[in-house]
């Protein structure tokens, strides 16, 4: 987590509408979590965003509500973060999102409580990519073999012993639970 650096210049402000501004941020966040919101600094990440609207993080006073910023009004108005601002935090077009058919507020809230960040799915993909044309068997490899047209490679070893070595080598370079190891967790 230390290795990660997060751009400056994203902050929440940048997606709220006009006359709206972020709650200070009273309480930092704190390790094992990646500390992103710190005391004194602007607001840069929004608490979950959940399946359902005015979910306890978007009640006020908390971090997830916004207030009316009119110097004149002395009355504090605040809300919940709106569902277009909502996507535009993770990442989404609203406007795209509300051209699909059938999709009204609730759903929309639906749909974003289970989504996922898009820059986090790209980064999952971007790594997911290069890990997978690192791997020997891979065309883009460095160190790839060509496809043997015979059952029998150049290495005099047969394809089925080489699929097998390939799947040894990923399950130790990426070790993952067995069927077994599910079961017991």
């Amino acid at each position: 987590m230390k290795k990660v650096e997060r751009p400056n210049d994203r902050v929440v402000s940048s997606i709220l509408r006009k006359g709206w501004q972020v709650r200070p941020v009273v309480k930092p966040d704190r390790p094992p979590h990646y500390v992103v919101n710190i005391r004194g600094e602007p607001l840069r990440a929004l608490p979950t965003i959940m399946a359902t609207q005015q979910s306890r993080a978007f009640r006020e006073p908390r971090l997830g509500t916004v207030v009316r910023c009119i110097a004149k009004s002395s009355k504090e108005e605040s809300r919940e973060v709106n569902l277009d601002e909502k996507s535009k935090a993770m990442g989404y077009s609203s406007e795209e999102l509300r051209k699909a058919e059938g999709l009204d507020d609730s759903r929309l809230a639906a749909v974003l409580g289970l989504a996922m960040d898009r820059r986090a799915m790209e980064l999952l993909f971007a790594v997911g990519e290069a890990s997978r044309r690192a791997l020997p068997h891979s065309v883009e490899s460095p160190c790839a073999e060509a496809v043997p047209d015979s059952p029998v490679d150049p290495k005099g070893c047969e394809v089925q012993q080489r699929a097998i070595q390939v799947a040894e080598w990923v399950q130790y370079i990426n070790p993952m639970p067995t069927l077994k190891a599910w079961r017991r967790l």
